[in-house]
């Protein structure tokens, strides 16, 4: 992950939390494995900038607002600085998440696709990145969260 997102993540947790949440909500299948596994793929992310019941209330409390508000906040963020990379690495983060279930739904690409539409990344490069991501994983040994 690039040193600014992770600074970013680690300075603002809630937001890329509350993004992270409605990645795990896209689906529109909540388990708490799910919620389990993710956390602690943030953490191996990130480090821990939560706790895990902080996340799971980020979780069980997401809403479309939450959600505008944390991609708001994050452009923001980034207003005066390059994105350069950050915002394919949010994307990815957000992939690997999504990759839980060893699967990229069609309801979480249109999550994808709403948060690149709002940082100027085109469906066809959320398509790739997914596609780059699913490889890599299948290549490597990656359990489920079930």
């Amino acid at each position: 992950m690039a040193v600014d997102l992770k600074n970013y993540v680690n300075s603002d947790p809630e937001d890329f939390l509350v993004l992270a949440a409605g990645m795990i909500h896209a689906d529109h299948l909540v388990e708490q494995g799910e919620i389990r596994y993710c956390y602690r793929l943030i953490t191996d992310m990130f480090g821990e900038t939560v706790s895990a019941e902080k996340f799971e209330e980020i979780v069980n409390s997401y809403s479309e607002e939450k959600f505008e508000t944390a991609l708001d906040n994050y452009n923001n963020h980034y207003e005066n600085l390059q994105h350069n990379d950050d915002d394919e690495y949010l994307i990815i983060g957000l992939i690997i998440l999504g990759l839980s279930d060893f699967h990229i739904d069609p309801d979480e690409i249109v999550y994808l696709e709403k948060i690149g539409e709002k940082l100027n990344i085109d469906r066809e490069k959320i398509l790739e990145l997914i596609k780059q991501t699913e490889d890599l994983s299948s290549s490597l040994n990656i359990e489920k969260f079930n």
